[in-house]
């Protein structure tokens, strides 16, 4: 993340609620990991940031009604604050593009191709990356969209 020169944000929701990532052990079997997004707080890495006027606590209690708490509390915050939405959450992009709501997003495989064109070490490394991501947080993107065309295409480069 430091590689991009942006500040980076996290709702207080999300601190308190990511808990695991998943991990190979030697054997090759799933173990859960323990993730401490606090220690990235406390290390300045990111931001912890939670709704303080009345326009953010009241987004958060609407969005609330259709997402997750941390979901929801980042797009209040980022329709509030203005900033930009890092998310692969269907229904938070969908809400996010409402004309009400208006909040410019972008999601993990476009962050990715931002951060592999900043370098070409970084275009090496991004094969590695997908892997990571796909193993330790559970995710890809929808084969079916371009983002997933994206992703299968730089994850199969290296293979």
């Amino acid at each position: 993340m430091g590689d991009t020169g942006d500040t980076w944000y996290v709702g207080e929701a999300v601190v308190g609620e990511a808990q695991f990532i998943s991990d190979k052990a030697a054997d090759g079997s799933r173990v859960q990991v323990p993730l401490d997004l606090q220690s990235y707080v406390d290390q300045a890495v990111l931001h912890s940031i939670r709704p303080e006027t009345d326009g953010e606590i009241a987004d958060y209690v609407e969005f609330a009604l259709e997402l997750d708490d941390g979901e929801a509390q980042a797009l209040a915050l980022a329709k509030n604050r203005g900033l930009v939405l890092l998310t692969d959450e269907r229904k938070a992009l969908r809400i996010a593009q409402r004309p009400d709501v208006a909040v410019t997003t972008i999601t993990t495989a476009q962050l990715l191709m931002e951060w592999a064109a900043l370098a070409p070490e970084n275009l090496d490394r991004l094969p590695a990356v997908l892997k990571a991501i796909e193993v330790r947080a559970r995710f890809s993107p929808p084969p079916n969209t371009p983002d997933g065309e994206w992703w299968a295409r730089h994850r199969a480069e290296r293979e």
